[in-house]
């Protein structure tokens, strides 16, 4: 429903979410008998389900695993061009993703993992990237003319929540009413500390229902009330990201990916939500406003051999894409 109605939260559901509810349940439940018999009666070695994120998909597998069937899960390349991910675990389970990542990053060398992660990390910062569609639309970074600055730099990432609140409990383990609740908080801290404030919008924005995208507006104006010299970057500006994190001092996310590549580029980095790579990169996480204090927002320098390992474990597991 998250995903359909393109919603932050289904605190008022609508008559069209109750019809789409009582439909997708009926569908989920007639694709799991339907499944349920006809695994029965052929037995396949295995099921490969793509995604998993889905009712059905979800079903598929439950079907499968009831059965004691083996599954493996499909995905769209994360890391490489051209390819894809074949594997056991459910490509957005955060915790069992990340308690992977030493078994199989264990053969490589530091210099191998080194290697792998600056590999990602250039793809994703290529003008031409075909793992990061949204940098094609953002000026290269030889474009940007450095200015000189005497404040240190706070830039702040939100990003869309609604596909991840529908990634179950696991994604859900924060207290904060909004993404930018948090982002006042340190705001009001970093104020005091003489910094200068941007925020850069992800581009996915101008992908949400018009309710959505209206109360990001209603709620950023309250935010520059609150915070005048705050400097906003829209879906829609060809500002480029990986510029303002390069400039940075203080990088602060929900949980979007740049946080990971920011960290890779041995930036300190704060979370305030459920991220892919939450325990095992070097970022600071608070989930509530009482985690925010000066002492949590103090800088440190940043061991990046987490989030290189983390990149590196999705490089191993994909595979290039063949065509016959």
């Amino acid at each position: 429903l998250l995903t359909y109605f393109r919603v932050p939260n289904l605190s008022q559901e609508s008559a069209a979410m109750v019809r789409m509810r009582t439909l997708l349940t009926n569908q989920a439940l007639e694709t799991y008998a339907a499944l349920s018999s006809w695994l029965d009666e052929f037995q396949p070695d295995e099921v490969l389900v793509p995604n998993g994120r889905t009712s059905r998909q979800k079903i598929a597998r439950v079907a499968a695993e009831e059965l004691h069937i083996p599954v493996r899960f499909y995905e769209n390349g994360r890391a490489q061009k051209n390819a894809y991910y074949l594997g056991t675990t459910q490509p957005h389970d955060r915790l069992a993703s990340q308690e992977e990542v030493p078994t199989l990053t264990r053969s490589l060398s530091e210099q191998d993992i080194s290697g792998l992660a600056e590999q990602w990390l250039d793809e994703r910062m290529n003008p031409s990237s075909t793992t990061n569609s949204f940098s094609t639309a953002w000026d290269p970074s030889e474009q940007v003319q450095p200015h000189e600055r005497t404040k240190p730099l706070a830039v702040f990432f939100p990003s869309s929540t609604d596909e991840f609140l529908a990634f179950g409990p696991m994604w859900n383990i924060d207290e904060w009413t909004t993404t930018f609740e948090a982002f006042d908080l340190i705001m009001s801290i970093l104020e005091k500390r003489g910094c200068e404030l941007v925020l850069r919008f992800h581009p996915s924005l101008g992908e949400k229902s018009r309710q959505y995208f209206l109360q990001t507006v209603s709620d950023i104006k309250q935010l520059q009330t609150r915070h005048p010299g705050l400097v906003v970057h829209w879906h829609n500006s060809t500002v480029n990201s990986y510029d303002l994190v390069s400039r940075a001092d203080y990088v602060v996310v929900d949980r979007s990916t740049i946080g990971l590549e920011a960290n890779l580029m041995g930036k300190p980095v704060w979370i305030n939500q459920a991220a892919q790579w939450d325990a095992i990169a070097d970022a600071s996480q608070a989930l509530r406003p009482a985690d925010i204090t000066e002492a949590f927002l103090e800088r440190w320098d940043v061991d990046i051999s987490g989030a290189q390992r983390f990149v590196t474990y999705w490089m191993l597991q994909e595979h290039s894409l063949r065509y016959s």
